[in-house]
């Protein structure tokens, strides 16, 4: 399923895209901050993950975010399951090149819109609880911050916590 924004197109990801995919998560920089920090090692994975995120359940799904008339990705947004659990959470990540034209705040909003309007009550970014850049997307998105605590879904016994963000529906992206 495609969504749209005011500038952006964020489609699934599609197995053309995956020399694009490896560039950006094969960055120390980009994996550092994501649920899994190990960067890709080959481009088999972004294959592979491609035909797991397309296999995703409405609302679930990952998007290539794509501004117009751009001729390749500039990150990924996503809703998915926290794990073993229903509730739903949002993600994005942006290759570094690309930060700083709001584009992970307006495909967040993107995100947050098409879960709210599928039904979806509450959505949670949970982040790395130094993570500055994403919290601030988060923030630019309408996000409740509840701030660093105990993290049921994430943390670890070396490392318990992370930054909390949560919206409840309805939310109005106007």
């Amino acid at each position: 399923m495609e969504l749209r924004t005011e500038r952006l197109v964020l489609r699934p990801w599609q197995p053309a895209d995956a020399d694009r995919l490896f560039a950006i998560r094969r960055r120390p920089d980009v994996a550092q901050w994501l649920g899994d920090p190990t960067p890709w090692e080959s481009i088999e994975t972004a294959y592979a993950e491609i035909a797991e995120w397309n296999a995703r359940a409405h609302p679930l799904g990952v998007w290539a975010i794509v501004p117009d008339g751009a001729a390749q990705p500039v990150g990924s947004a996503s809703l998915s399951n926290l794990p073993g659990s229903v509730e739903v959470q949002a993600g994005w990540y942006l290759h570094p090149d690309e930060t700083g034209n709001g584009y992970a705040a307006e495909a967040a909003r993107g995100v947050l819109a098409h879960a709210f309007g599928a039904g979806v009550d509450r959505v949670w970014a949970i982040m790395w609880a130094h993570n500055e850049a994403s919290a601030a997307v988060a923030n630019a998105a309408g996000m409740d911050h509840l701030g660093v605590r105990h993290d049921p879904w994430y943390g670890t016994e070396d490392d318990p916590d992370s930054r909390m963000f949560r919206l409840d529906a309805p939310y109005d992206i106007d």
